[in-house]
């Protein structure tokens, strides 16, 4: 579950939404560099692009380490579980392409990015 925020402060004004997220989800929060639309253009912000480029790694990245979090199959003794845990009536463990599927919540600026990372 990816949290993608909007223009201003970052992550610290969304802590009392992101603490009701699900806590059986991987939650990723990016915080994305202090982007402002005043006079200091000194330094160079990342693209809406690089940003959503960025998140498609993060993805699978943290997709690779979640394939690390499935038992097989074949080893676990409580089969029920082992499906209302890991939300399918998985057969065998999972494909990296069956797991890489993630869901985002967006606010403002974040949008922009999830724009870039549907694409």
């Amino acid at each position: 579950l990816y949290f993608l925020h909007g223009l201003g402060l970052g992550v610290p004004p969304y802590t009392s939404f992101i603490e009701k997220l699900p806590k059986d989800r991987i939650v990723v929060c990016p915080e994305w560099p202090n982007i402002s639309y005043g006079a200091d253009r000194s330094h160079e912000y990342p693209t809406p692009l690089q940003l959503a480029n960025l998140l498609a790694r993060t993805v699978e990245r943290v997709q690779d380490e979640k394939l690390l979090l499935y038992p097989e199959i074949e080893d676990v003794v409580d089969k029920t579980w082992y499906r209302e845990r890991f939300g399918g009536w998985f057969t065998k463990t999972p494909t990296k392409r069956e797991v890489t599927k993630c869901d985002v919540i967006a606010h403002s600026y974040g949008t922009v990015v999830l724009t870039g990372f549907r694409r």
